[in-house]
């Protein structure tokens, strides 16, 4: 896919190989069976307690709707990617892990083969904050994380594109030194011009 990145890309990989292919795969309910996952609902602070194939998320049920399904996302981001007991680690790397379940969240509450057709369709950012059902940051930051990938592809793209011409405009014949040449020609007689490469034969 073009404008994504490896992460992006595997984790929309995943799901479409889990048989998530529309926004009505990803309910709360369908996720929790199709990853074995147990959901409670408490008056408390949410948060996730895992194995290597099933997990307990607990939810705080105070918070609203949309909210409870960022959170959701979050909690899974840590199941699906994450090993090991929080409480029982250094702080840097529980400061790491809730940033990458914060943006890997995105990807998964919002994977790219099923929300980059909708944004194609020019969906405003309320349409797709109601077909997702999540807080309008997300959404916001889902698209910003999209056309920051673009940008950076383009940008990629342009430095291939001039190095490639700066690389073709050095192995022109008039830009070569006599003295090398001369070495190419030596190359030439004792391996045979067939051996090499077009790029090379042309200069001589």
């Amino acid at each position: 896919m073009r404008y994504t990145t490896e992460r992006e890309v595997t984790i929309s990989n995943r799901m479409k190989l889990s048989g998530i292919h529309s926004i009505s795969d990803l309910s709360i309910e369908n996720l929790c069976a199709l990853y074995k996952i147990d959901i409670k609902f408490q008056a408390r602070s949410s948060y996730c307690i895992y194995e290597d194939d099933y997990a307990v998320i607990f939810m705080d049920n105070r918070l609203p709707f949309y909210e409870q399904r960022r959170v959701f996302f979050h909690e899974l981001a840590h199941y699906l990617f994450h090993h090991g007991n929080q409480r029982h680690m250094p702080k840097s790397m529980m400061t790491l892990q809730e940033e990458q379940a914060r943006f890997v969240s995105r990807y998964i509450a919002m994977p790219r083969h099923i929300f980059l057709p909708l944004v194609h369709e020019q969906r405003s950012i309320l349409d797709l904050q109601e077909l997702f059902q999540l807080p309008e940051q997300m959404i916001v930051d889902r698209c910003h994380s999209m056309k920051r990938e673009r940008t950076r592809s383009i940008i990629q793209t342009r430095l291939e594109y001039n190095q490639e011409l700066n690389k073709r405009k050095s192995l022109q014949a008039e830009n070569i030194y006599d003295g090398t040449r001369e070495m190419l020609h030596q190359l030439a007689s004792k391996v045979g011009e067939e051996s090499i490469s077009y790029d090379v034969r042309r200069l001589l």
